[in-house]
């Protein structure tokens, strides 16, 4: 049997339909169909996350041993796996990061005070996720015009927040308690920090997808 009609009849006997293959691999759907068709072949890391989908061994997709256990699971173990996929958890993530982003620039020009900094460790954790459970980053990485820009963006964007805040309480709120605190000072830095991660997450995220999905060879 050929790869791409035992990446077919895998698929098949796992009940997933292309496009929830496609999502899980952050790849197009025509993408997956091209595999089954043979009119293209998956690279080494896309075999893997066949494998690890289909819950198979790598050799078995290539048809390098016969599969003792690649009798069809039941639908609520195929569920499993999918549900098991770390682009899920990404995901979810990077919605709570503009949520959480979102609340951060309002928390900016409001007048300052210590109990915003609670928000710092949790837009703090969905960006620990979003790094940690997505995958090809190298998109991104090798893509050294957009570095570049970045690497611009950044300290521009962090000062514009800090300015901004800073202005706000010490100039126009005229926070006494904010201007001879040190502590305000270093929260306001702390939260501007973070809201500029979380900004640059939010247009960070989607054009990674979006790279993946049209160069799915990378």
């Amino acid at each position: 049997m050929e790869l791409s009609e035992r990446l077919k009849t895998i698929r098949q006997q796992r009940h997933l339909t292309q496009a929830t293959v496609a999502e899980q691999l952050n790849v197009s759907r025509k993408t997956v169909s091209s595999w089954e068709t043979g009119r293209s072949t998956a690279n080494l890391d896309d075999l893997r996350s066949l494998a690890t989908l289909y819950d198979v061994s790598l050799a078995t997709l290539l048809g390098e041993e016969t599969p003792s256990t690649a009798t069809t699971p039941s639908p609520y173990r195929s569920r499993l796996i999918r549900y098991k996929r770390w682009g899920y958890f990404s995901k979810y993530a990077y919605f709570c990061n503009v949520l959480l982003t979102m609340i951060a620039l309002i928390l900016l020009v409001l007048p300052f005070h210590l109990q915003h900094l609670l928000l710092v460790p949790l837009l703090a954790l969905t960006l620990v996720v979003i790094i940690l459970c997505e995958q090809r980053w190298q998109t991104i990485t090798t893509n050294r015009p957009l570095v570049w820009k970045l690497m611009l963006v950044t300290p521009l964007l962090f000062l514009i927040l800090f300015g901004t805040g800073y202005l706000l309480n010490g100039y126009v709120y005229h926070s006494l308690a904010f201007m001879h605190q040190s502590a305000n000072w270093i929260g306001l830095l702390l939260l501007a920090v973070t809201t500029t991660s979380g900004a640059l997450m939010t247009i960070i995220f989607p054009l990674k997808r979006l790279t993946v999905k049209q160069h799915p060879s990378v």
